[in-house]
């Protein structure tokens, strides 16, 4: 592999640096949104982490409905795009992944996270979790099972229900206070799929605990105001039959998310497919290469070639974090590019996000057809702006503080959303 011009520097710290700058996961592409392929005890590690060292970690839990609500909502995908972590919760993710390629090594869901910390022994860190929304009383009931569970490395600190109201309503400073005021290291938000990710995009930058997730209906699993399906309906992805026998108001939703996946599969999905099953033959076995071009002041040209798979998205990574720390816009010139698998097409979005939360602008020049066609199939058509011939976009910046906006992201906190570069 051709690295030339890319930085200096051991492989290993390399990509520990990209990895620290945000550039560098392992994650796949999507429908446009980046989904980790990890496993639950290595999400509980990561959580571990983040408690002990303070930083940030913000999970999504990636199903069916939120695959359904990313198309038809610009704000709700760019909620998933400024997450550190997207697991695969739902059978139906997890199949959609394994038919693209993705090696997913199980479904991660949402509602396993409390539990698998509990299970954790003293030696690991002391996680204290506190509970925002759910049901009427949800919080407490969940707030009791979690003492219940008497684990030595997980407790409750708090439980609030915040009521109804808008996304403004519920992050009025009494509120925060009061989450803050626990020294919570876990906070797990119930407000609905759609509400509960703007409202933590809102406040990710006046909330002290440093993991935070909307995981739905797990309150009201912990509270055992609803009981979770069988684990041969989970196993089996027949958790949602479960679920609309004991919540009869979710077959709505069901319904439309099953109709909207059958649109999915035929439109998206099944034309990926193809598409990444023809480049594979055609140019899968092409070397892939890097080189920087160097560039005006502040500006870092990167030049690929051959086709972009996994094997090369740690260099590619690395090589995009050098360039990143010291310059306010990056092109990357796709020209040589033949074709990128979707590992290829989840390091393009992870470097673009990273780059966009320190205000990095990105472009893209000489994109082949071949490749333009897989990047409008995997979604990322708004992903960067376009040097020279059609534009895929407007250029990000704006478009993309417009769609934080209608998501509710009235302040920019740092490392989170477009500001200035630090």
């Amino acid at each position: 592999m051709n690295t030339s011009g890319c930085g200096s520097g051991t492989a290993s710290g390399v990509n520990e640096a990209a990895a620290k700058s945000g550039c560098h996961r392992n994650a796949a592409c999507v429908l446009g949104i980046p989904i980790d392929t990890l496993t639950l005890d290595e999400v509980t590690r990561k959580i571990d982490s983040s408690v002990s060292d303070g930083q940030r970690l913000f999970i999504s839990t990636v199903n069916l409905n939120f695959l359904t609500l990313c198309r038809s909502s610009d704000a709700f995908r760019l909620s998933l795009r400024a997450s550190d972590i997207c697991t695969a919760d739902g059978m139906v993710v997890v199949a959609l992944c394994r038919f693209l390629g993705i090696a997913v090594p199980e479904r991660v869901a949402g509602s396993d996270f409390v539990t698998s910390l509990a299970k954790r022994d003293a030696s690991r860190p002391h996680v204290k979790v506190f509970f925002f929304g759910g049901a009427e009383n949800a919080g407490s009931r969940a707030c009791s099972a979690v003492g219940e569970l008497k684990s030595p490395a997980l407790s409750c600190c708090g439980h609030l229900n915040p009521g109804f109201g808008s996304v403004e309503d519920l992050s009025d400073a009494a509120k925060l206070d009061e989450i803050n005021a626990s020294r919570a290291g876990f906070l797990v938000v119930s407000l609905g799929a759609e509400k509960g990710q703007s409202w933590i995009v809102r406040n990710l930058g006046r909330i002290g605990p440093p993991v935070v997730s909307h995981l739905g209906a797990s309150i009201n699993f912990l509270a055992g105001t609803v009981q979770r399906a069988p684990r041969v309906l989970q196993k089996a992805g027949l958790e949602w039959l479960w679920r609309i026998y004991q919540e009869p108001h979710l077959t709505v939703r069901y319904a439309k998310d099953a109709a909207a996946l059958a649109g999915l599969i035929l439109t998206a999905i099944i034309p990926l497919r193809v598409w990444l099953s023809v480049g594979k033959w055609k140019y899968g076995t092409a070397d892939f290469g890097i080189t920087r071009t160097g560039g005006s002041s502040g500006h870092v040209g990167i030049k690929l070639q051959g086709a972009l798979t996994r094997d090369g998205t740690a260099d590619l990574a690395a090589a995009f974090a050098d360039a990143m720390s010291s310059a306010s816009s990056i092109s990357l010139d796709l020209g040589q590019v033949s074709w990128l698998d979707p590992y290829g097409a989840g390091c393009l979005l992870v470097m673009c996000e990273a780059a966009r939360q320190r205000g990095v602008t990105v472009t893209a020049c000489n994109i082949p057809r071949f490749v333009r066609t897989g990047l409008k199939l995997f979604g990322l058509t708004d992903l960067m702006a376009e040097r020279g011939g059609e534009e895929l976009r407007a250029p990000p910046q704006a478009g993309k503080e417009l769609a934080y906006r209608a998501l509710g992201a009235v302040e920019y906190p740092a490392g989170t959303l477009a500001g200035p570069k630090n």
